[in-house]
């Protein structure tokens, strides 16, 4: 699953019955689907990585304009371990 956001959460003050990150994102990582997280912008890396098991799966781009640069490695990255039979 690619996830794109701005890497920030909507405060409480907006939104006073938001669910929890980790809450919102156990039920996907309970099924096994790998997340890849790209906040786009300035981001709040912890949060991100509360959705991601690893750092590796954080891309960073500042602008969409970067994020065209960083497709090819997204691809890759949400295909690695995929087999064509």
């Amino acid at each position: 699953m690619v996830l794109l956001t701005d890497g920030n959460q909507t405060g409480t003050d907006v939104v006073p019955d938001q669910t929890p990150l980790e809450d919102a994102i156990r039920p996907i990582k309970d099924l096994g689907v790998k997340v890849i997280a790209i906040g786009i912008g300035s981001v709040d890396r912890n949060q991100l990585s509360t959705l991601v098991d690893s750092p590796e799966d954080i891309l960073t781009p500042e602008s969409f304009d970067e994020l065209l640069g960083l497709v090819r490695t997204t691809v890759e990255k949400s295909c690695r371990g995929m087999y064509v039979t």
